[in-house]
């Protein structure tokens, strides 16, 4: 193997474990089948306290004007999260595409 070749292949294995592991603390979202499709790259993060309210069997997140009704079926975009917080998968302009509630509301 040639050196440039060589050093190509290791430019590209230490680029590899970067990527698969950018979400940091979200990246159970990304590795899970069921939903990894809400994640992009770098828009996956714990909500902040106080940012989901639920109502009526709603889930409302006032600061972006949306509501979520959990149905269990995917097109809902409610999952469940893997500890008591709730996580959100958001689009470029701050709207969320993915929610994940506790189990407690589930």
């Amino acid at each position: 193997m040639s050196r440039a070749r060589l050093a190509g292949l290791l430019a590209l294995l230490s680029i590899v474990p970067a990527r698969a592991f950018s979400h940091g603390e979200a990246e159970w979202i990304q590795k899970d089948l069921a939903h990894g499709w809400c994640c992009g790259e770098h828009d996956c993060e714990r909500a902040p306290t106080g940012a989901v309210v639920m109502n009526g069997g709603l889930y409302l997140i006032p600061s972006t004007n949306q509501s979520f009704a959990n149905r269990g079926r995917p097109e809902d975009r409610v999952f469940p999260s893997i500890d008591l917080d709730y996580w959100w998968c958001k689009y470029p302009d701050g709207r969320v595409r993915c929610l994940f509630v506790p189990p407690l509301t589930w």
